[in-house]
């Protein structure tokens, strides 16, 4: 759960950026693309632009945020209702037709004609009862599995800076001649006296002016 222990305004900043990451032109360079597994509807709202839901063994797909999806959730099982009213009010009257001109030589091929429409709405009809049921309850209860490609492996020089300047437009540099190289798996502490500039660093390094 990614907003356990977070405060309401690291929460907020945490949305807001995994929205922006996924957005071309936004603070972010690049687009990206982000599975969100959250509890938070607030967090979901916010940070997602498409639900995918797993119910009855299938994916469903909804282009927008939580409170969207809920709305085309519902709406799609209410029209799904009324299609299965629909062809069952349609299958009852193949059915009387069967019953009442199956056995008379006259009808005999209608009847077998609207058998055929029966058995083919029976089977649609069979499909439909499962999906009817998403939106209530939990959920699927059983295991379910997702596999992602391995990240590709990054370059080993992760970062490198050469007489680099570091401090804010129209000041003085906070620091200078800055030479730095850290490289995939090392792990770096900045330490410093407060004001010294280690968030402006770290700011400078994000990309962020």
């Amino acid at each position: 759960e990614p907003t356990n222990h977070l405060d309401g305004a690291a929460i907020d900043w945490l949305a807001n950026y995994l929205r922006e990451l996924g957005q071309s032109g936004g603070s972010v360079k690049d687009a990206n693309t982000t599975v969100l597994v959250s509890h938070d509807s607030n967090l979901l709202e916010v940070a997602c632009d498409r639900v995918l839901e797993i119910r009855g063994g299938r994916l469903h797909t909804y282009t927008g945020g939580w409170r969207y999806f809920l709305r085309e959730r519902e709406e799609r099982r209410r029209q799904l209702l009324a299609e299965m009213q629909s062809r069952a009010e349609e299958m009852a009257k193949l059915e009387d037709f069967i019953r009442r001109f199956g056995a008379k030589a006259t009808k005999a091929s209608q009847a077998q004609s609207r058998q055929k429409q029966l058995d083919k709405l029976r089977a649609e009809q069979a499909e439909m009862v499962e999906p009817v049921n998403y939106g209530i309850g939990p959920g699927d209860t059983k295991k379910q599995s997702l596999r992602l490609p391995n990240a590709p492996r990054g370059h080993r020089e992760i970062l490198k800076l050469r007489g680099a300047e570091v401090g804010w437009p129209g000041a003085s540099a906070l620091m200078a001649g800055v030479d730095l190289t850290i490289e995939r798996g090392q792990r770096v502490v900045v330490l410093g006296p407060n004001g010294a500039g280690k968030s402006t660093l770290l700011r400078a390094l994000a990309g962020n002016p």
